[in-house]
């Protein structure tokens, strides 16, 4: 954002809008991610019965 390579030639202000953006960036990767993922969930179709536990055998 402001491309300096010492943050000791930033300002404080500089500094602090430089790691609300990189948080900001993260936080949005973060939900496309999360919202993608839900999309991929949402579409898979498990073919199992309600009377059968998690291995399989019926009860």
């Amino acid at each position: 954002m402001y491309h300096t390579d010492d943050p000791n030639e930033m300002t404080p202000e500089q500094r602090f809008k430089e790691i609300a953006h990189i948080l900001s960036k993260g936080y949005i990767r973060l939900k496309q991610r999360q919202l993608s993922e839900s999309k991929d969930n949402s579409e898979v179709q498990l073919d199992s019965f309600p009377d059968q536990s998690a291995h399989g055998h019926r009860s």
